[in-house]
Order: C-alpha cells, then sequence, then structure tokens
C-alpha cells in the first residue's frame, strides 16, 4: 500500500491539479487562497499514512518544472500556513498550525503526519516585492514524502554546528517546547502544569495553573450516562482556552481553537452529586506535539521524541513533522539516537551508531517501564550562544548582589544555573536553603532591576541550592526576551544559617 497525497479545493469539489499562479506583478499580493491536502479522501483507495512530507514550490519552465532559479522559488514570494486540520479518518492525527512560513527552494514547508481521508489545511499567498519585472511563471505546489533526511550544503554541518535546529529559530512554528501536561487527582479541577512552547519563532516559559469543569457541557448540563469533552488548548499570550463539546454518551471533541497549541482533552463524566471527578484516566494527551526532538516516556518501554529538524556533521538534514516512537530495552540505561538519515537507534553505551549521529538524550528503564529520561541534546547555534557570569566573591548574605551585561545584541536567556563554593555552609550545623532572585536592567531604565520570575509572589521558581549542593539549574523564568544592552543581577533572598560563600549565577543566552 500507499499514501495518495491529493490537493483539493475547500468544498472538495475539484482536486486541484492545474497551476496556482500564472502571472505575477511588482507589488502586488495574491490570495490567500485556502487549499486542503488530502490524504486519499473519502478512503476509497486504502491508503496508509502519508508520512514526512514537504511541500516545495516548482515552475515550468517550458520544458519541465524545475524548484530554483526563478525570483518567485528562490526570494520567498511564496507564503503558506497551516491554519487546521480535518481528521475525519482518524481522530488521533496530531494537530497543526503554523503562522505563513516562506517556502523556497531551500526552504520545504513540513507537515505532520496525514493519516488516510485526513487532510492539513493551507493557506496560501504570493507576495512580489515592489520593483521587481512584471512576470509570467507557472507556478505548482509539488509535494516530497516518505523522507526523513535531505542534503544539506558541503560543509554546513561544521559552519553551523552539528546538532538540533531551536524550534524558536523557526519564525512560522506554533508548538510545544516541554511540560504543559495536564494531570488529576479525582476532583473537579484538571492542572496544566508549567513548561515552554514557540509560537511564531518566539519561546515562552509558563507556569502551572488549573482548570475546573463543572458538569456542564456546550449545550446544557449533564444527565445519567452523558459525558463531555473538554480540549485545553495554549494561546500566544500564555493563556489557556478551554473548549467544550456538546454532551452525548459517546461525545466528539471540539475543534481546535483558530492559532491554538494543542494541550489534551478531558472527558468529563456525568455524577450523582453534581461535582466532577476527573482521574488520570480521563485524560488524553495522544494529540498533543512537542518539537525539537524532546525525548519523553510513552507507555510501557516506549519513548516518544518529538517533531523536529537537525543538522548533522555529515552535512544531511534530518526531520520529522510528527511524534516518533522508540522501543527501549528494559533494565538498562538506554542512548537514543538520532541518525542522520532520520532514523532512531537505541544503544547501551556512547558510542555513536553512525557517523553524524546526535544524542537526544538517556531513558532508565525498570520492570517494563521508564524510569528516568534524561536530556542531553547539543543545539545547531552553539556559535550564536553567549554566556553571562554574575559573580560574588565572599560570605553571600541576603540582599547581596552583583550585576554584570552582555554585548549590545539582543538574546533570549535559554536557561541559567546558580553555582556556589558553598565553604562555609558546609559546616556542622549549618541548615537552611539559598534562593537568588535573578533581575534585569533594560537600558534607559535608570538601573531599576525588575524580577525574571513575575508570579514568584504566588509561585516561587527562582532557583535555591540546599547545603549539600554545589548548584542547581533553572528553566522556569517567566521572561525570556531582553534588549541588547540589558544588565543582569542577582540579589539573594535567602541563606543559610552560615552563609554561603563565592555564589555565581551562570546565564545561558542565545542570540536572536
Amino acid at each position: 500500500m500507499t499514501a495518495y497525497p491529493q490537493f483539493w479545493n475547500s468544498g472538495h469539489t475539484q482536486q486541484v491539479t492545474q497551476a496556482i499562479g500564472v502571472s505575477q506583478t511588482g507589488g502586488t499580493t495574491y490570495g490567500p487562497v485556502t487549499y486542503e491536502l488530502w490524504n486519499d479522501l473519502g478512503g476509497p483507495l486504502g491508503a496508509t499514512t502519508l508520512k514526512n512530507c514537504r511541500i516545495r514550490p516548482t515552475v515550468f519552465n517550458g520544458a519541465s518544472r524545475v524548484s530554483s532559479g526563478y525570483p518567485i522559488l528562490d526570494d520567498g514570494w511564496i507564503k503558506i500556513a497551516i491554519t487546521g486540520m480535518n481528521n475525519a479518518g482518524d481522530s488521533t492525527m496530531l494537530a497543526q498550525t503554523t503562522g505563513y512560513v516562506p517556502v523556497t527552494s531551500s526552504n520545504s514547508l513540513l507537515l505532520g503526519d496525514i493519516p488516510k481521508n485526513c487532510a492539513r489545511l493551507l493557506s496560501v499567498q504570493i507576495i512580489v516585492p515592489a520593483g521587481v519585472g512584471n512576470s509570467s511563471q507557472e507556478l505548482y505546489l509539488e509535494l516530497v514524502y516518505d523522507e526523513a533526511t535531505a542534503p544539506l550544503s558541503l560543509k554546513t554541518g561544521m559552519v553551523a554546528g552539528a546538532g538540533i535546529v531551536p524550534d524558536w529559530r523557526d519564525a512560522s512554528l506554533r508548538r510545544l517546547r516541554r511540560g504543559r501536561n495536564i494531570t488529576a487527582n479525582g476532583t473537579d479541577t484538571v492542572t496544566v502544569n508549567k513548561g515552554a512552547f514557540v509560537y511564531d519563532g518566539v519561546p515562552y516559559n509558563v507556569l502551572k495553573s488549573t482548570y475546573q469543569l463543572n458538569q456542564n457541557a456546550a449545550d446544557g448540563a449533564l444527565a445519567a450516562g452523558q459525558s463531555y469533552i473538554a480540549r485545553l488548548s495554549q494561546k500566544s499570550d500564555k493563556t489557556v482556552t478551554v473548549t467544550k463539546s456538546n454532551k452525548g454518551t459517546a461525545p466528539v471533541a471540539p475543534a481546535l481553537p483558530a492559532n491554538e497549541i494543542m494541550l489534551g482533552d478531558v472527558t468529563v463524566a456525568y455524577q450523582a452529586g453534581g461535582v466532577s471527578v476527573i482521574n488520570s484516566g480521563n485524560i488524553d494527551l495522544s494529540q498533543v506535539l512537542y518539537g525539537e526532538f524532546l525525548l519523553y516516556a510513552g507507555t510501557g518501554l516506549i519513548a516518544k521524541v518529538g517533531a523536529g529538524t537537525a543538522i548533522t556533521s555529515v552535512d544531511q538534514q534530518p526531520f520529522s513533522g510528527s511524534t516518533s516512537l522508540v522501543a527501549l530495552g528494559d533494565n538498562v540505561v538506554n542512548r537514543v539516537w538520532l541518525n542522520p538519515d532520520g532514523t532512531f537507534s537505541v544503544t547501551t553505551n556512547d558510542t555513536p551508531p553512525a557517523v553524524g549521529s546526535l544524542k537526544l538524550g538517556t531513558a532508565s528503564t525498570s520492570g517494563g517501564s521508564i524510569t528516568l529520561t534524561v536530556d542531553l541534546r547539543q543545539w545547531s547555534d552553539r556559535a550564536s550562544s553567549r554566556r553571562v557570569v554574575l559573580a560574588y566573591f565572599g560570605d553571600a548574605t541576603v540582599g547581596t548582589a552583583y550585576a554584570a551585561t552582555p554585548d549590545g545584541v539582543p538574546a533570549d536567556i535559554e536557561n541559567y544555573y546558580l553555582e556556589s563554593v558553598d565553604l562555609h555552609s558546609r559546616v556542622a550545623g549549618s541548615t537552611g536553603t539559598m534562593k537568588v532572585d535573578v533581575k534585569s536592567w533594560p537600558p534607559g531604565s535608570g538601573r531599576v532591576g525588575t524580577t525574571i520570575y513575575t508570579s514568584s509572589g504566588s509561585d516561587d521558581q527562582r532557583p535555591s541550592v540546599s547545603i549539600l549542593d554545589y548548584s542547581g539549574g533553572n528553566v522556569d523564568h517567566e521572561v525570556n526576551s531582553f534588549a541588547g544592552g540589558t544588565i543582569f543581577t542577582f540579589d539573594i533572598v535567602s541563606t543559610h544559617t552560615t552563609p554561603a560563600q563565592d555564589v555565581f549565577v551562570v546565564l545561558n543566552l542565545r542570540v536572536k
């Protein structure tokens, strides 16, 4: 069997095979026009799932279709957004939306898997720059699929740096980076845990929040034997949308709100007492999509790996638009690798399975389940990283602060570490925890520091170390992006009974 991809118009009255653009006038925007990319519409052909599908533009040059050599192809005139999906044939199809992506000869649009009788919804524009000559070029959208890697130019891996391409380097991506999973404990309230997401190339960190799900569906109160599905989704403003379905004995999940990121579905059943009872078995996270080849636990001995794009040292670019499943060995520490050809390997040692393989992390297993995953990804943009060290020497008492500034370029804090020589705190009888607050002073602010933990009064995620620790890491700061010339400082807000000595805060930044 094979996949049968087909472009259709939005009414499914005509399969689209003709050119989508014939003439282009300088300074003119064409579209947007809506298309639907179906895999075997209606399912009569018995297609298999369409995997690793990419869209690239081509132009008819009078003899054949070519994918480069014309400004409309090479200069980003064509912009495509994934606006939604139709999952008529498979309710577990992963949701995917993007902003408008410039689609060029060297930048295809990567789509998540499309099961049989399902579709991705596309919005296509052609934006012709002002000042260019008018032209007549037959433009087509071509599909490349069942591939998991693409060749790169010679020495790209050496120049860019081998590693995972961070999602926030792509100005169109909208998906989770870590966390934000939904949990429940037998009450009428669910928790969306802290984590991170990227939206149109901007990274966000978000703390946990709770949502009460009562006995009312979208169309009224539940009756005995009925339930509804609440779909939770992430908005770009860091808030969460709760969308309810109608009630029923077998309710259908509501549509994902436009331009939001899927967090999961919660089934709320009728309760005679009038108060919902929600447990982990009522939560469905199967449609949640993480990026950046994130390694995390699945069911049993199956690990999950998020979607992503990478650059390898052998000048290949593995990519995936959907979640991948990787089988692990039991009672061992598994090393999970991304290979240059886009496949995954598992080893029990640190020897790469192929030249150019990238280690994603380790997964420890015991008794048929995953007990711990450790993130070991390296990033392709290491050359654009900056490290800022804030240091205080001597006994660190409450209120002590030290500041430093990076070079004058805008940057985002990816993570940072609190470190201490901590000699004094290790003496007998010393107790307590040292905690710091990291602040930033934007240029022209008069050196008035503002915490990067805006919710620390209600949910304190500021980094701390106990008397037994040398260091502690943190990724839960809520303020991410900073202007060039920003000054960073840390304040010690609590300390051990015998103060720590020689304290360092190391900021790892990525230049925008």
